[in-house]
């Protein structure tokens, strides 16, 4: 496992690279860590892949918490939502719409 505080790229397609790196350097422990976490193959036209569905609730599960975690990450940076506002107007940020041009 990564050193805590490292930022693991959870991109499905990463992760399969990440498993191939691990066998060559014969890792086998990591490969199979990192292959339980590989998206799952389609299945053939007319069956069902409960791993693949189950991937992806996980995958969707995963991000909300992500989110949820950067979310407080940022309230306690900035406080109330009125306190991050008045930053905005001390920074000289222009709310505008045309604000951009």
């Amino acid at each position: 496992m990564p050193p805590q505080g490292f930022i693991v790229n959870r991109h499905f397609g990463a992760i399969g690279g990440i498993v191939m790196d691990c066998a060559s350097l014969e890792q086998v422990m990591e490969a199979r860590h990192w292959a339980a976490h590989r998206l799952p193959p389609l299945p053939p036209e007319g069956t069902s892949n409960n791993r693949r569905s189950d991937w992806v609730k996980r995958a969707v599960d995963d991000a909300q918490n992500a989110l949820l975690e950067e979310e407080e990450r940022i309230r306690i940076a900035f406080g109330r939502q009125g306190r991050y506002e008045g930053r905005q107007q001390q920074a000289g940020i222009d709310k505008q719409e045309d604000s951009w041009q």
